[in-house]
């Protein structure tokens, strides 16, 4: 889950392993964290064979990849996930992890964050929206750029291959499930990643629902996004381009 900037690994964390044996390769090996509470590094469990030697991993495991060979991990980028502000539980933080260390015992993994995460910090002062209880934020890139969907992971690289774009891929939303109040003078923060697609000029269209009213508005993206980069989204509503504000019935 998200801590601030930093990432700490929860109580049975599943990644999945993939080693090496006189040249064939040992798939999706399930290895499961041993820590009793969130750590920054912690210690995984699994059954690789006496014989393989690990070399990487990814980052939440799926039995989907039983098959895949680590050049072509399968995932899948959420359209709409949840997010509450007190657990900041980051949904599809999807990485890969790379052989630093091996010894008799043990072997070290440094992991790396394969798509681009987002720090979002909204302030509503000054419009109908404060003292309303944020519901969701969703992102949509207005030429359809894919930031959510399927696609392929190589960990030898730690590149992705994007599937084929479908109705949505262009969007993401988060939802925040304790659906904190928005104040005036007051920042409220969420977190979400998305595929790294966005580019330098590209369009995104926001729209903010809180339980009384649904907010447009557009923003420029300034840099090509990428992989394990923070991009923070600092949202004065009262400010925003291209706003409109439509209260809704009740």
């Amino acid at each position: 889950y998200s801590s601030g900037v930093g990432t700490m690994w929860r109580t049975k964390e599943e990644i999945g392993v993939y080693g090496t044996s006189w040249g064939s390769e040992q798939k999706n090996v399930k290895f499961t964290s041993t820590n009793t509470k969130s750590a920054g590094t912690v210690s995984f469990s699994g059954g690789l064979l006496s014989s393989v030697t690990p070399k990487y991993a990814y980052y939440p495991y799926s039995a989907t990849n039983n098959s895949s060979p680590s050049t072509a991990v399968k995932l899948s980028m959420p359209i709409y996930r949840e997010y509450h502000s007190t657990y900041k539980d980051l949904v599809a933080d999807f990485r890969a992890g790379t052989l630093e260390s091996k010894n008799w015992l043990s072997s070290t993994f440094t992991f790396n964050r394969v798509v681009s995460l987002y720090r979002f910090k909204i302030d509503v002062t000054g419009t109908p929206l404060v003292d309303s209880n944020i519901r969701t934020l969703s992102i949509k890139v207005e030429n359809k750029r894919q930031i959510s969907g399927d696609f392929t992971l190589n960990l030898t690289n730690q590149t992705i291959d994007l599937g084929n774009f479908v109705e949505g891929n262009d969007s993401i939303k988060l939802r925040w499930t304790s659906e904190p109040t928005l104040k005036a003078n007051v920042e409220t923060y969420g977190y979400a990643t998305a595929i790294p697609s966005i580019q330098k000029g590209d369009v995104l269209i926001f729209t903010l629902e809180t339980t009384t009213h649904k907010a447009t508005f557009t923003r420029t993206a300034g840099s090509n996004h990428a992989a394990n980069k923070l991009y923070g989204f600092a949202i004065k509503l009262a400010d925003a381009t291209n706003l409109k504000i439509q209260e809704l019935e009740q």
